[in-house]
């Protein structure tokens, strides 16, 4: 955020920013790297702590939609 020129009344007024969207790019790309480090395990997850890792799966979905060009952080991704 520092980065990006972000502070925390920004974020408080609860309207996007450039700054706060290239910081969330930031944090997202930082994400989807996680995402693809973890999925290269999946494999070897035992089949009954398999269930805890679902909710996962939806990560790059959520991703994705944070992508559009109509996103706003301070209002629900799932449509």
């Amino acid at each position: 955020l520092d980065r990006h020129g972000v502070g925390r009344d920004a974020i408080l007024e609860g309207r996007p920013s450039a700054g706060l969207l290239a910081a969330l790019g930031d944090m997202r790309s930082v994400a989807r790297t996680h995402f693809d480090q973890a999925r290269r395990f999946w494999g070897v997850i035992p089949g009954g702590a398999a269930p805890a890792y679902l909710p996962a799966a939806l990560a790059p979905t959520y991703l994705d939609r944070m992508e559009r060009r109509d996103y706003d952080p301070f209002h629900t991704v799932v449509d």
